[in-house]
């Protein structure tokens, strides 16, 4: 791959900045990133948002680099950002902060100390630029871009533009918020006090559940089940007893969370429901066989395997077999498989 002319790539993107328009449904043109620099300039706003799909009918060859290298041409679209402000602020900013206070002190120690014109102040005691710029830049990946999973990011994706999914994109930003504030991020859900959840924890340690004997047969039959399956499976996973063990104390977990002292069969399906999705979770490999399948075909599997030679299954037997592969009641109810599938032709 050639070398970039990255001072050419700064003023193509300064052209792009100062051009580059859209048109409203009255006919008129709109200057956004202009409209986004100077809210930046008169502190109205303090990130700087680059859409890729913009770039990518001015430039496409300077938006797939930008992707590539999304690193660099952060830190060059923020010192150009800098440099363009100057232009773009058509009014003082009369609320300052501390920061801004100690900025201006600090260069007025300085004009004190190097009076020469042109004299050249110590590399050491320059300000980051970071610290001067009160904004942030961003760029935002092309609408069809395909989203990664958190875990799916590898090392060679550093320094590249990489779209993660909305959930996982939640989830790391509540994790960043809890580091940063050592506290929960705000939310409109009020939290159950500490008391009260230790008071509940200490009731359900009170509780020892016990299996009935109407519940051993499932059991044993659910067991005998995910090991005729593991034998069948091309996965490197394995069942042996302390699945079962497993099982069993995830049941027993469940009942306690209820404040129950007998272990229901809903209680069972869920803790096998739980092992599945454990099992599946340490498949991470990217071409997985599931991925292109269908959920309505997967449940499809499970009718037919119910099915053998018969040509009607229950719908109970079905629901139940589904929520032991993962999948929740109103999944299996969702799909019209059933109705299409499980009565006599």
């Amino acid at each position: 791959m050639a070398m970039r002319d990255y001072a050419a790539d700064k003023e193509t993107i300064k052209n792009f900045f100062v051009d580059f328009c859209e048109t409203n449904d009255e006919g008129q043109k709109f200057f956004k990133y202009a409209e986004q620099l100077t809210k930046v300039a008169h502190r109205e706003q303090t990130e700087f948002v680059v859409e890729l799909d913009d770039l990518y009918e001015t430039n496409a060859e300077l938006a797939e680099a930008v992707k590539q290298n999304t690193r660099r041409y952060t830190n060059i679209v923020s010192d150009l950002v800098y440099e363009m402000l100057p232009d773009y602020k058509h009014k003082e900013v009369a609320a300052k902060d501390a920061l801004d206070v100690y900025i201006e002190h600090r260069i007025m120690l300085e004009a004190r100390n190097h009076r020469m014109p042109g004299e050249m102040r110590d590399p050491r005691n320059r300000y980051p630029p970071e610290l001067i710029r009160r904004f942030e830049v961003y760029f935002k990946d092309v609408s069809n871009a395909k989203s990664l999973a958190v875990r799916d990011v590898r090392a060679e994706h550093i320094g590249k533009l990489v779209t993660v999914r909305d959930k996982d994109l939640e989830l790391a930003k509540h994790i960043a918020y809890v580091h940063q504030h050592s506290s929960q991020p705000p939310s409109r859900l009020r939290a159950l006090p500490m008391r009260l959840v230790r008071r509940y924890i200490s009731l359900t340690k009170r509780k020892q559940p016990v299996v009935p004997r109407a519940l051993a047969d499932y059991l044993v039959s659910s067991y005998v089940e995910l090991r005729r399956e593991a034998r069948n499976a091309r996965d490197v996973t394995f069942t042996s007893a302390r699945n079962l063990l497993a099982i069993l104390r995830l049941s027993t977990a469940l009942a306690r969370l209820r404040l129950s002292d007998v272990v229901e069969k809903e209680d069972v399906s869920e803790a096998i429901r739980l092992v599945e999705m454990s099992k599946q979770s340490l498949q991470h490999v990217e071409e997985n066989v599931q991925r292109g399948i269908s959920a309505t075909d997967r449940i499809f599997a499970v009718v037919r395997e119910l099915a053998g030679s018969s040509s009607t299954v229950k719908i109970a037997d079905v629901i139940e077999r589904c929520v032991d592969k993962g999948f929740k009641p109103d999944q299996v109810t969702h799909h019209s498989i059933i109705s299409l599938h499980t009565s006599s032709p």
